[in-house]
């Protein structure tokens, strides 16, 4: 007898067959719907209709859980052989764990939910894919080039042409006067703009000559 059948046995102790009651109660002490699909068969009492209706919701158990009440190592080869990652293999064998036969196993984690011959074959496994993984060459990272950009020369700001050369910034209207040992010649603000004071007194002497009259 496995352990996992002496365990379920004595927690039906005193019951009469594997109803409703009976699997429910099984559920509460912690058991999974699957061991007890795969064990309920061999525990030497009739199964209910209910129960066989519960069991036929988990038609790979049989297949799957042995009769030690673990995942055996036909189940972790197939899921392996599926693509199922690791930690979804592991996250199926935690299912188990805390169970009463998961419990009994001394083992912890996702181990407590496989038999030991399912556990050394998952553990290399999971090693030579790990190696595989660290033995692939990628690409070392190259850092962008620093780019230059040649920006142009900034243009030069608008200016008046007065004289010889352009009056730019530093120079308005007000007062366009010519730096010394400049070339502007332009002569101030009164020349530049053609308003000498010597023209203003020819013009008041010709009035003087020559009143207008209204």
């Amino acid at each position: 007898m496995s352990e996992a059948l002496r365990i379920m046995k004595q927690h039906l102790s005193g019951r009469d067959a594997l109803g409703q009651g009976s699997w429910n109660y099984l559920i509460g002490r912690g058991w999974h719907p699957q061991q007890i699909t795969k064990l309920g068969s061999s525990i030497g009492k009739p199964i209910g209709e209910w129960a066989q209706s519960e069991m036929g919701k988990y038609p790979n158990a049989s297949r799957n859980v042995g009769a030690s009440g673990l995942y055996n190592i036909g189940a972790a080869q197939g899921w392996v052989g599926k693509g199922k990652t690791q930690d979804q293999i592991q996250a199926s064998g935690s299912t188990f764990a805390n169970t009463p036969r998961g419990r009994a196993t001394g083992r912890s984690g996702w181990q407590a939910g496989f038999t030991s011959e399912a556990v050394n074959w998952l553990n290399n496994q999971f090693l030579a894919q790990e190696e595989e993984v660290e033995g692939v060459d990628f690409p070392e990272y190259s850092p962008l080039p620093d780019v230059v950009i040649n920006m142009p020369d900034p243009a030069p700001l608008p200016g008046t042409q007065l004289g010889q050369a352009n009056v730019g910034a530093g120079y308005n209207a007000t007062g366009v006067k010519t730096k010394q040992g400049s070339d502007l010649g332009t002569g101030g603000t009164r020349a530049a703009f053609g308003r000498e004071k010597r023209k203003r007194e020819l013009a008041a002497a010709a009035l003087a000559i020559n009143p207008l009259s209204v």
